[in-house]
């Protein structure tokens, strides 16, 4: 999987060098590293992360009493509804997959122009750590980004609905509804 992430990291890299000179294939490319990107987080191998073997018990067994404790109910909601398509693991990494990843590309393509740009530095940040690890912050954080375009914006009741989405993937995002009273 390094050499996946090695691979993805250095065509983004080389994307962002030309990424001013191909307005046309701007956008498809991105579209194409994203989808690299679920690819790789949803279908890792188990047990190459620290958590991931934490997320396939808890998938495997979503009622066990000592799992409820430690997850939201949106995480035994989403294993629940998979169990009973796949008895993998890699499908809920594959849900994560797609909602954290495919949040923050949105909220890159509406932060800026070079939106490539943003997604290599998200690749030298923090990809490895949401999308590979905690999988349920990078959900809330996907959701964060977005809320914050919102809060600039003055739209505050769409950042406080994007902040409580955020909640029911990772109580962390009690610690952020404060955000919503900053100016821009």
């Amino acid at each position: 999987m390094g050499y996946i992430l090695a691979i993805v990291f250095i065509s983004t890299l080389l994307a962002c060098f030309i990424e001013k000179y191909m307005k046309r294939a701007q956008f498809p490319i991105f579209i194409l590293l994203g989808i690299v990107l679920i690819i790789v987080a949803g279908f890792r191998e188990i047990g190459i992360d620290p958590d991931s073997l934490n997320y396939a018990t808890l998938y495997l067994h979503p009622y066990n009493s000592s799992v409820t404790e430690h997850v939201e109910y949106s995480f035994i909601l989403i294993a629940t509804l998979l169990n009973n398509i796949s008895d993998s693991p890699h499908a809920i990494l594959l849900v994560y997959a797609i909602m954290g990843v495919s949040l923050k590309m949105i909220a890159f393509k509406k932060y800026s122009e070079h939106y490539i740009l943003m997604l290599a530095i998200y690749l030298c940040y923090f990809y490895e750590l949401h999308e590979l690890t905690q999988i349920r912050a990078g959900v809330l954080s996907g959701c964060f980004l977005i809320a914050v375009l919102y809060i600039a914006e003055r739209k505050r009741q769409k950042a406080a609905l994007l902040l409580f989405i955020g909640g029911l993937f990772h109580i962390s995002a009690i610690s952020l509804f404060p955000t919503l009273f900053f100016r821009k």
